[in-house]
């Protein structure tokens, strides 16, 4: 198929259909109407000649083909921006401090390394890391105390932009051992075993979905253990009979010290969107849009 023929327009539309898994999110997080986005949604389908998405109990489920194609348009569209943002590195001998908020998964997985970037391009600049959920620092984004913000739940006022940096999927965790290595865990022994589980928001969609999935297949977890943050959940389950779910950077980070085993879900669950977000005021402030710059890059090579 030439590209002359395909609208890239469409090309956003698919991204935000895949990250959000709901038509209406979906056409909000774009900035469209519903029906602009069902019309662009039959005309990607007419291209690619695949439903892309078909309905289940909880929205849009993407087909073999969409999931093959996601990661290919998403890191088409990193390469596009990257190469539309002509905002020069900081100028020499210029002090710039930002203020960066997220869990503390950002903390451990994309902080080091952006750091690093920040140090080699634009020495002398600080950053000042806290820690908190998009909910809590809206306030802080409005008035401009928060640069950024990096989180797995994007904010829904038009005031926010909210940009997905990469997709993370989510393993297993369990004590490794060393005389019947372990790669893999069966269904039934998963909804058996005692749980670690992270406290999830109220209500929030991008964590039920393994109670929902074993809700199908008319099994439950048992949670015997609730903790409020992903770092603690390692150290918790070291020595322990006990699993938990963990999104899989943290543990490939954490595993081989606390002598822990890595398996893929036996259910099938969505990968979970982390999103850059921050207020208008600061889309086109000359930092700002450099400090946004460095972030993609650093997560594109995550």
């Amino acid at each position: 198929m030439s590209l002359r023929k395909l609208d890239l327009n469409l090309l956003t539309v698919f991204d935000a259909i895949y990250v959000e898994g709901n038509l209406t999110r979906a056409a909000s997080h774009i900035g469209m109407s519903q029906p602009a986005m069902s019309n662009a949604l039959n005309r990607l389908r007419h291209v690619t000649k695949d439903d892309l998405f078909v309905r289940d109990g909880r929205g849009l489920h993407p087909t073999p083909v969409a999931t093959e194609l996601a990661p290919i348009i998403r890191q088409a569209l990193n390469l596009l921006e990257m190469g539309l943002e002509t905002t020069p590195g900081l100028k020499a001998g210029r002090l710039q401090a930002f203020s960066i908020a997220g869990l503390d998964y950002y903390e451990v997985i994309i902080l080091p390394k952006l750091l690093a970037v920040i140090e080699d391009r634009a020495p002398g600049t600080t950053v000042k890391a806290m820690t908190g959920n998009s909910s809590e620092m809206e306030k802080p984004l409005r008035f401009g105390d928060i640069d950024l913000m990096i989180d797995y739940v994007p904010l829904a006022e038009k005031e926010f932009r909210c940009e997905v940096l990469f997709m993370e999927t989510r393993v297993v965790l369990m004590n490794a051992d060393p005389l019947k290595p372990r790669t893999s865990i069966s269904l039934e022994e998963f909804a058996t075993s005692g749980h670690v589980n992270r406290a999830g928001r109220e209500g929030d969609e991008r964590l039920d979905d393994i109670d929902t999935m074993l809700g199908k297949a008319h099994r439950r977890r048992d949670v015997q253990v609730t903790i409020n943050n992903w770092l603690a959940m390692p150290a918790v389950l070291a020595g322990t009979k006990l699993i938990g779910v963990a999104p899989a950077r943290i543990a490939e980070l954490y595993a081989p010290a606390f002598g822990l085993a890595i398996a893929p879900l036996p259910v099938e669950v969505r990968p979970i969107p982390i999103y850059m977000i921050w207020h208008e005021s600061r889309d086109d402030h000359h930092a700002h849009r450099w400090l946004r710059a460095q972030l993609k890059r650093v997560c594109r090579n995550l």
